[in-house]
């Protein structure tokens, strides 16, 4: 009996301390919100700041008023990087103007699309309707032949389909997609290999755009004008 109350007494302690931080965090984000709207900006920002980086909290509106700050700030590589958080989450033309348009004021590099990154973003955006897709269509080709081999004992039918969707499945499940990151700091040095005794490739500036394509250590592995160079990984935040 005694055990039983004991962990029980666990059980609502731990929903009460989960309960109190859930509370804490939205009345955080609630002062943080009321401070944006009288426009005590720099307040309303070590908020979410700290929401967002120590607690992981963040919702649209907040990623769109952090954009809005740290632009005011002059920070625009920061507000860059909220706009794109918030564009990752919902794809809206405004943001994606936005960023544009910071990007041609500060003549910022990487922000031009092409077919392949509009391919891309389709993919990214409709990856999991199309991976259900296949499995339903493998699966009902695979019933199909089930059925006709059990009742009518006739040869399984669109066997070609079914391999080349399960093929298409796979690949779709397999594939990583290149990311993108946002470079935070001036005169960021690019290198040849993933060490700092390597040769200098070139030097962006802050809020240029990189092409992600893996990572070794401290480094990220970026693509530039079709070649493979190396970014320290505190010098630039992902973006997706």
């Amino acid at each position: 009996m005694r055990n039983r109350f004991y962990y029980i007494s666990i059980v609502l302690l731990a929903i009460f301390s989960f309960s109190n931080r859930i509370i804490s965090k939205n009345l955080s984000l609630n002062k943080a919100d009321s401070l944006f709207n009288l426009k005590i900006y720099t307040k309303a920002k070590l908020i979410y700041d700290s929401l967002y980086y120590k607690e992981n909290l963040y919702s649209e509106s907040m990623f769109l008023k952090m954009a809005l700050i740290e632009e005011g700030l002059e920070n625009y590589e920061k507000s860059i990087y909220y706009l794109s958080q918030y564009q990752s989450i919902n794809n809206n033309e405004s943001s994606e103007i936005k960023i544009q348009k910071i990007a041609n004021n500060y003549d910022l590099e990487g922000y031009k699309k092409n077919d392949f990154d509009y391919l891309q973003n389709i993919l990214k955006e409709n990856r999991i309707i199309i991976i259900y897709s296949l499995l339903l269509l493998t699966l009902l080709i695979f019933i199909i032949n089930i059925y006709r081999i059990l009742k009518s004992k006739k040869a399984p039918t669109l066997v070609h389909t079914f391999y080349i969707i399960s093929i298409l499945f796979l690949c779709i499940i397999n594939i990583n997609l290149p990311k993108s990151g946002i470079v935070y700091f001036e005169n960021t040095f690019i290198m040849d290999k993933p060490s700092s005794g390597s040769n200098l490739y070139q030097i962006v500036k802050k809020g240029d755009k990189l092409k992600i394509v893996g990572e070794e250590s401290v480094w990220y592995k970026i693509k530039v004008n079709k070649t493979e160079k190396y970014i320290r990984k505190k010098n630039i935040k992902i973006i997706n």
